[in-house]
């Protein structure tokens, strides 16, 4: 069996109608606790993939709540923020983050790469 290997990043994708149940959840305890254990994991690259259309998907009112979050999000927290229309869209955006990573670290030594990016492992 081989360890997990974890590159430096982490991608959290909500659809747009679930981001909405979370963040009014219990006034939004239950976004605020998982954006904490986000930026608690230790990677130096947090992303937060919204899928689906804020204007389509919800009520102005709503839709305006989540642009602030999102923004507070990605200033107050160093997240980048993505977003897709769609599922496709999603797994199109993966293959750009896998293809980027992939290109940043080949040609090198596996014990450089482990050195340089923060790298953890699932069996430690």
């Amino acid at each position: 069996r081989h360890p997990a290997l974890i590159l430096g990043r982490l991608v959290e994708r909500k659809a747009v109608h679930d981001l909405v149940c979370t963040i009014a959840k219990q006034r939004g305890k239950r976004w605020r606790s998982q954006l904490a254990g986000m930026a608690r994991c230790g990677l130096p690259h947090l992303t937060y993939l919204v899928e689906g259309s804020l204007e389509r998907s919800v009520d102005a009112r709503d839709a305006h709540r989540l642009r602030l979050e999102l923004a507070e999000l990605q200033v107050a927290h160093g997240f980048h923020l993505a977003s897709s229309s769609s599922l496709l869209g999603t797994y199109g955006y993966l293959q750009l983050v896998t293809r980027a990573v992939l290109d940043a670290h080949s040609g090198r030594c596996v014990r450089d790469v482990l050195r340089t990016v923060g790298v953890l492992s699932w069996e430690q």
